[in-house]
């Protein structure tokens, strides 16, 4: 009997995921046992009949004492079987945890833990050995195909939606290491027999689809005459077999039974369903064991525990909006239209003082201005009946009355004096189609309206613990706050970017002041916008804005900024992708908010605007639009390209500020590969307004790409230094403006002094720069270097790009790579001690020093000052 070990084991009815992780630690510790604490399944046990594998296994019979415990894709001990008194033993032993399924309570205590949310438990243990493995014995053919095939089996063939960029890493590093596609199809194609055959059909017979709660839920519940320990891999196969969502089969076998639980959604989360019958698991996946049951009983048990677990609990109070737009009763009708413009809504509240007193819709206010009212009183022609519910009416009972009254909003509060909120039809869809099982389609197949994994695997841990905490603290202000912007896009794109934009309902300006006083921050606001930016004290920055809307009064003006809620918000915003939103509250933390389609335009690669008016609204969006469309790879939709183009011919453009204008092209020329954007702006007929003699024929195009190439070259040489990047495009662009055209241009975009200088001089300086260097192809160091030295680094590389002769650019680099970063071993100090007098004599001496160290004449400090020396300056003591 062995009596002191250490040993790998899996749970019991174990899965290839399991056994595959188990034979990857064998090469982490090869000293280890490999042990089975119960069944194993079908597929499993098949590969151990077809397949001369030899693996360092021992009964479970013949485990007493363990000085080292690996357990492997389990983390609770009723899991283990007939190991489970391990875990009791004294002294205890060392116990080490390698799971993929998410951390609860009941999880065992373990001295090291492994656990991360990949698609499978063998991700982690390859992962582990693709930082080891040099030093450890390679992988057979046999071992590497194992693994990928435990990878393959939790990962549904990297179908599943728990599918990670770790699992698909880990698939390509083991076909690296030897593994065989063909070996990993044999392995995981399982051979039903006849009594599998037989549970499967009768499961398959036995199904019933139920609605609980809006949900689509399969039972499938029977006897069977024996213990079937392929139960959970037939209830896979049929899974995989049939679109079922959420399935839970109830088989009495062995006087017990057995649930076993699926969930296809994400909300839906079986293992905690099933630990209130005393079972568990995970969130896909679960299972449990009721004894002295019938069939009959535990079906009724299962439906109790889903009633109570699948119910939605929404009130009033978590569908309504803040921030009611009204409108007073005294007010004409003209003003009422005016406000539904403004807002762009369909509906307004009206008051007398704080009591609303009535509603009236668009249709109401434009018939009255088509019978000539529009000076009447919103009050004569209001609708006087409330739609006034209480904040703690259920959803469900909104949805009926919504559905059956046909009322375009409710208003929330508990009399007419304190209303809370609004809840639209659009919310009560959104609602609707929350309760579906169809959830929000994500890239590649996925379907998850929450993010907070993506959040945490993608943020920094400091990042992600700031937008928790800032949940936290707009739930105790009483407001509401989202992560809104560029970052939320990148994020499901996989871009880098932590530029924190946060929109709060409610005073964002009181929010940030007080998240600010609490994190250390310096804090500057700007209460006509509602927005405030932190300053945290390593640098860090966040901005944070009140939810508001805006009205443009003439085309292409700054917009006045109202106070609105988040639809509201980011309706104002220029481009679908760019108008998601994520949940930072604490009860909702991660939720993706899509009122306009982004994700659906993200996922197919679409530039669309949201309204018809959005590019005279805001010309300089067209741009935008441009910008983003060559960044992402995307295509701007028909109907956007239709108005960008309309926008054109109405030449909204010009109304533009040279600034803003400015603004938005130098966003451009600042792209890593700008040049596709400047294409599609001379597609647009939009580069006239940045001059109107500017065209992209062959030659600035072929200048353009020169300027590229330098600018690569450079980066190439010179990882630290950045030139200005964007100077050089333009001076491209401008290259057959003369003098005062350019100097137009400069001014009206309000360039700082410096770079007017610069745009003045360029080409004359490059036509010097070339006279200096040409037929001058071994100009000597010295000569080469002050003949360089008074032009700055953009005009350098200009003259590069812009030359056609090799020996001039040749030159240009030379200078650039080898001579600008030459230095003096010598001071001025040195030369005043010497006798020289301080004055302009101090330049131009070390200036000599320096041509002659490029020369190779004084490299060392004792060869400058006997070059000083020899030169054969008066000093001043033998002037006296």
């Amino acid at each position: 009997m062995i009596v002191s070990m250490k040993i790998i084991a899996t749970h019991v009815n174990a899965d290839f995921d399991g056994f595959a992780a188990m034979v990857g630690l064998t090469k982490l510790h090869p000293d280890a046992k490999l042990v089975f604490p119960g069944s194993r399944e079908p597929g499993l046990r098949q590969f151990f009949r077809e397949t001369a594998m030899e693996v360092p296994e021992v009964p479970a019979k013949d485990v007493q004492s363990v000085t080292h415990l690996i357990l492997v894709d389990v983390a609770r001990g009723e899991r283990l079987g007939a190991l489970e008194g391990l875990l009791s033993l004294s002294p205890r032993p060392l116990i080490e945890v390698y799971d993929h399924h998410p951390e609860d309570q009941g999880n065992i205590r373990a001295d090291y833990a492994h656990i991360h949310p990949y698609g499978s438990t063998t991700t982690i243990v390859v992962l582990q050995l693709m930082n080891t493995l040099g030093d450890l014995p390679a992988l057979t053919t046999l071992e590497a195909s194992v693994l990928l095939a435990g990878i393959y089996e939790d990962t549904a063939n990297f179908l599943s939606a728990g599918t990670t960029p770790e699992d698909l890493r880990a698939a390509l590093w083991l076909l690296e290491q030897g593994a065989e596609i063909n070996i990993v199809n044999r392995i995981l194609t399982h051979r039903l027999n006849p009594d599998q055959t037989a549970f499967f059909n009768t499961m398959v017979a036995s199904c019933e689809r139920l609605t609980l709660e809006g949900r689509s839920v399969v039972l499938s519940a029977f006897s069977w005459p024996s213990f079937v320990p392929e139960a959970a891999y037939l209830v896979h196969r049929l899974m995989d077999l049939e679109p079922i969502d959420i399935f839970f089969a109830l088989v009495l076998m062995d006087n017990r039974v057995h649930i076993i639980a699926r969930s296809a959604v994400p909300d839906v989360d079986a293992g905690q369903i099933l630990t209130h019958l005393n079972g568990g698991g995970h969130k896909n996946a679960a299972s449990a064991v009721l004894k002295g049951m019938t069939v009959i009983e535990a079906r009724e048990k299962l439906l109790g525990v889903l009633q109570q677990n699948l119910k939605r609990r929404e009130t009033a109070r978590d569908l309504m909006k803040g921030n009611v737009i009204t409108i007073a009763a005294h007010q004409k009708i003209s003003e009422a239209a005016q406000q539904m413009n403004t807002y762009r809504i369909n509906a307004l509240t009206v008051t007398v003082g704080e009591k609303v007193v009535g509603t009236i819709s668009r249709q109401i206010v434009d018939g009255a201005i088509f019978h000539g009212l529009q000076d009447q009183t919103v009050e004569s022609y209001m609708s006087a009946d409330l739609p006034l519910i209480d904040p703690d009416t259920p959803a469900q009972e909104i949805l009926n009355r919504m559905f059956s009254g046909h009322p375009r909003f409710v208003l929330v509060g508990k009399d007419p004096e304190h209303v809370e909120g609004i809840i639209t039809r659009m919310d009560l869809f959104r609602f609707q189609y929350e309760l579906s099982s169809q959830g929000l389609p994500l890239r590649k197949g996925k379907q998850s309206e929450n993010l907070k994994a993506m959040l945490q695997k993608r943020l920094p841990e400091s990042v992600m613990q700031l937008l928790q905490h800032a949940g936290s603290v707009a739930e105790n202000s009483g407001c509401k706050i989202y992560l809104v912007g560029g970052m939320v896009r990148d994020l499901l794109l996989h871009r880098e970017n932590i530029d924190l934009d946060l929109v709060v309902e409610g005073d964002g300006i009181k929010f940030a002041e007080e998240f600010g006083r609490e994190q250390g921050c310096q804090v500057s606001t700007h209460p006509r916008f509602g927005t405030a930016r932190l300053l945290f004290p390593d640098g860090f920055k966040m901005d944070v804005a009140t939810a508001r809307t805006e009205s443009y009064h003439a085309p292409a003006a700054l917009p006045q900024v109202l106070g609105g809620v988040l639809r509201q918000d980011l309706y104002r915003r220029d481009f679908t992708i760019n108008t998601m939103a994520i949940d930072l509250m604490p009860k909702h933390f991660g939720r993706l908010l899509d009122y306009f389609g982004g994700w659906d335009d993200l996922h197919h690669g679409v530039i669309r605007v949201l309204h018809s008016l959005s590019f005279v609204d805001d010309p300089t969006r067209t741009l935008r639009a441009i910008r983003f469309a060559t960044r992402f790879n995307f295509q701007i939709s028909k109907d956007t390209e239709r108005l960008m183009e309309s926008a054109v011919q109405a030449r909204v453009m010009e109304k533009l500020s040279g600034k803003r204008l400015w603004g938005e092209f130098r966003n451009i020329l600042l792209e890593e590969h700008p040049i596709p954007s400047i294409r599609l702006i001379h597609h647009y007929r939009l580069l006239p307004f940045i001059h109107p003699l500017i065209t992209l024929d062959s030659f600035l195009l072929d200048l353009l790409y020169q300027v590229q190439s330098v600018l690569s070259w450079f980066h190439l040489n010179f990882l630290k230094e950045r030139p200005l990047s964007w100077l050089l495009y333009l001076m491209a662009l401008m290259e057959k403006l003369d003098r005062p055209e350019r100097m137009a241009v400069s001014q009206r975009f309000q360039l700082t002094t410096s770079v007017q200088e610069m745009l003045r001089h360029y080409k004359s300086n490059t036509r010097d720069i070339r006279l200096r260097l040409l037929n001058r192809p071994d100009l000597k160091p010295g000569v080469l270097y002050f003949s360089l030295r008074e032009f700055p680094l953009e005009v350098l590389l200009y003259a590069m790009a812009r030359s056609s002769e090799d020996s001039i650019r040749t030159q240009i680099a030379r200078y650039l790579r080898d001579l600008r970063g030459v230095k003096l071993s010598i001071k001025g100090d040195d030369l005043i001690k010497l006798g020289i007098p301080k004055g302009p004599q101090i330049r131009e001496v070390l200036d000599e020093v320096l041509k002659a160290k490029l020369d190779g004449i004084a490299d060392s400090r004792e060869e400058q000052l006997q070059f000083v020396e020899r030169m054969g300056i008066t000093t001043k003591a033998q002037r006296h």
